[in-house]
């Protein structure tokens, strides 16, 4: 289960252990580029509101390596599923009337597919940006005894 920890949004010194797994041994600090945008931003300006309104931040975060490569492809997987369905579905549209149906299902499976896969296998993976702002950054933990960790740390910035 995943827990929500506020951070400094500027050079946080995170407690050596892993956020994904929990693990004390074998902990290396990543650099980790993370961006937020808000949702009515996506949802009502799509990707030009994603351009205008869009915060970055690059923090270094704990991980075990082999949790750090889980972590990496499951932020490029999603996006390669989508759109290889995509180009399949509509390279299957366009072979003709029989490809069309078949092209739409595929188009549909991958985008389901990508989404399933973000919303299930990436929320647990590592860190995810539930908000920024100029001082500070809530970030959600998979495990709770990183959580903990970086409450007991003193990490925290002023925000609530």
């Amino acid at each position: 289960m995943s827990r929500d920890v506020v951070i400094p949004r500027h050079s946080p010194e995170l407690p050596e252990i892993c956020v994904a797994t929990g693990a004390t041994t074998d902990v290396q600090y990543f650099q980790v580029k993370l961006q937020y945008t808000p949702f009515w931003a996506r949802f009502l300006l799509g990707a030009i509101g994603m351009l205008l309104f869009s915060q970055k931040a690059e923090i270094m975060v704990p991980f075990t390596p082999e949790a750090h490569a889980k972590w990496k492809r499951s932020q490029w997987i999603p996006a390669v599923v989508i759109i290889g369905g995509v180009v399949l579905g509509f390279l299957l549209m366009m072979a003709g009337s029989s490809g069309a149906a078949i092209g739409l299902l595929a188009m549909m499976g991958s985008i389901i597919g990508g989404l399933v896969y973000v919303f299930v296998v990436t929320k647990n993976a590592g860190p995810q940006c539930k908000s920024m702002d100029d001082s500070s950054i809530t970030l959600s933990i998979p495990n709770d005894a990183a959580a903990d960790a970086i409450d007991s740390s003193g990490v925290r910035s002023g925000a609530p």
